[in-house]
């Protein structure tokens, strides 16, 4: 047998899935679990336990935990492309320099390390760093691959770096 508790579980279990509607509540109580109770009994358990403050929780939380999977998504998405241009930029013909490829790569990790530090979640992120380690990443490839194009970025590092510190102080 049902114990009265349950019966209220179930209650607002189906008032919540049927758009919090107490008659269409009472009448599938009754349809399909054989649970006859009242719309004023429903009306005080609704009061009495505030189904309505319990339900914009519950509505709030599945909201978060939406947003949640679609960032934790979209970040497995960029670090799959990452790891595509990883692997274009290692196989790149020697000479050759693919300037839009740069911009985007540079775009692809501007946009990771965004991600992860959103709403200062995860561990702290050495900007500095990260890009530093870009800029020895792309020297190398260029060194690799377009000996001028280094001698072009080379000089023109000053510029970079000061564009870098200008863009992270605005962000600030």
């Amino acid at each position: 047998m049902t114990q009265p508790h349950d019966m209220k579980i179930l209650a607002y279990d189906i008032w919540s899935h049927c758009g919090q509607n107490l008659s269409e509540c009472e009448r599938l109580l009754k349809s399909e679990h054989n649970f006859k109770v009242s719309r004023q009994t429903l009306t005080e358990w609704k009061e009495k336990y505030d189904w309505q403050s319990r339900a914009a929780r519950a509505e709030a939380e599945q909201d978060n935990q939406a947003e949640e999977i679609t960032d934790r998504s979209i970040l497995k998405a960029l670090l799959a492309q990452k790891k595509k241009y990883d692997a274009y930029f290692e196989n790149q013909a020697r000479g050759t320099i693919d300037n839009q490829a740069v911009y985007a790569y540079s775009n692809l990790l501007k946009k990771i390390v965004d991600m992860n530090s959103k709403d200062g979640g995860g561990e702290a992120i050495d900007r500095p760093k990260l890009f530093l380690e870009d800029l020895d990443f792309i020297a190398r490839a260029l060194k690799e691959i377009d000996p001028e194009g280094l001698k072009a970025f080379g000089r023109n590092i000053d510029a970079i770096v000061s564009r870098f510190k200008e863009s992270h102080a605005q962000a600030a």
